[in-house]
């Protein structure tokens, strides 16, 4: 029977060993090497990069931290510039300008803004002095 041990199966198999007469080891990657004395499957859980009953499959590589669901493998998080359940879709910077295009955008507009504004006051004061200098024209004579 598996899971035990003896003559009349009245031993259970020691912690790490599962299955027929226990000989089987317990996956490397279950945590604690840790798992089910009759099926091997890990029931603590895998260790970080691995999934699978028996936590022998490893986690898609564009995982963060290379961590992923134990069941149905998704990703927790995805490395940036990737997305999916399996972070296999590289994302593209197509749906708009970044937050830093707009803060440089931003800063030129007011940049070319006050540098118009005070070349408009520039024209304004050569006009005022120009103005004055010049005498003041005699009545029209017909």
């Amino acid at each position: 029977m598996p899971g035990y041990l003896g003559d009349f199966c009245d031993n259970e198999c020691k912690p790490g060993t599962w299955g027929e007469d226990c000989k089987s080891s317990c996956g490397a990657n279950c945590i604690e090497t840790s798992c089910n004395r009759h099926t091997g499957f890990c029931d603590q859980g895998c260790v970080k990069g691995f999934h699978g009953n028996t936590c022998s499959l490893p986690c898609p590589e564009k995982c963060e931290n290379r961590e992923c669901d134990r069941v149905d493998r998704s990703c927790l998080k995805c490395l940036p510039g990737y997305s999916g359940p399996l972070c296999d879709q590289v994302i593209t910077q197509v749906q708009g300008v970044s937050e830093r295009d707009k803060i440089i955008i931003f800063s030129m507009g007011v940049g070319v803004g006050l540098i118009s504004f005070m070349l408009l006051l520039c024209v304004i004061c050569m006009c005022r002095a120009i103005m004055r200098k010049r005498p003041v024209s005699e009545t029209n004579r017909c």
